[in-house]
């Protein structure tokens, strides 16, 4: 029994290489695996995450076991070691496609350089220096990753809650404007001049309706569209 228990763990460890797995112990002395947590009745062990808090696989963000120097950054430049990349002045969902991007081709030319290595007499012919300054771009990639992020997700939540609040007031706007079209010509007038709503301004012919965040939303919505297409290759 322990050894058919070990062999449907091990083919489970397998199948799911890119998620959690929960090993579930029931009172009756069953156990069994699963990819989602357990039930509140069994015993729950975690096995394996193979992600962090944002849903990114960790394998990216994991620091490259030839060592390195540390990364240090500015408001202008991020180094470590002779390596320099700088911040240059974009839009922030921009400058964080671009920083995936660079994540991604640091880490494939630094496995590159690990597959080209050779052995002579047994010793391994591994070019430390060049795998060294890789090391240090994945590091530097991986800060600005996490600038660039936190940045679109601050810029996301700003433009979210403004937008909430758009609809409110706009909702509230249409409440108030309810009675209006029952206004009389002087009665709209006189409601304008104090302030509350009238009937033209609750109701402007369809040639004055001028929806100026339009474009804007257009454009912030296209842009986070485009992020979570490039964010999807680090899942």
């Amino acid at each position: 029994m322990k050894l058919l228990t070990f062999i449907l763990f091990f083919v489970l460890v397998t199948q799911y290489t890119h998620a959690s797995l929960y090993q579930c112990s029931s009172p009756d002395g069953g156990v069994s695996f699963q990819d989602l947590p357990c039930s509140t009745d069994t015993q729950q062990k975690q096995l394996k995450n193979d992600y962090d808090s944002r849903g990114f696989l960790k394998k990216w963000f994991l620091s490259p076991k030839i060592s390195s120097s540390s990364v240090k950054c500015t408001d202008k430049k991020c180094s470590c070691g002779n390596e320099e990349v700088m911040f240059t002045p974009r839009v922030p969902s921009f400058a964080l496609e671009k920083s995936i991007d660079a994540l991604i081709n640091s880490w494939d030319t630094y496995n590159d350089i690990l597959s080209r290595s050779t052995d002579y007499a047994g010793k391994r012919n591994t070019d430390v220096d060049a795998l060294r300054r890789q090391a240090c771009r994945i590091k530097i990639y991986q800060r600005m990753f996490n600038v660039h992020y936190s940045e679109v997700t601050k810029v996301n939540d700003v433009y979210e809650k403004n937008l909430a609040n758009e609809k409110r007031k706009e909702k509230n706007r249409k409440e108030a404007c309810l009675e209006t079209s029952k206004q009389t010509h002087e009665e709209a007038i006189q409601a304008k001049k104090d302030g509350r709503p009238d009937k033209y301004t609750c109701n402007p012919p369809a040639h004055m309706i001028l929806n100026k965040s339009m474009a804007g939303d257009w454009i912030h919505n296209k842009q986070i569209n485009e992020v979570k297409i490039q964010l999807e290759r680090l899942k």
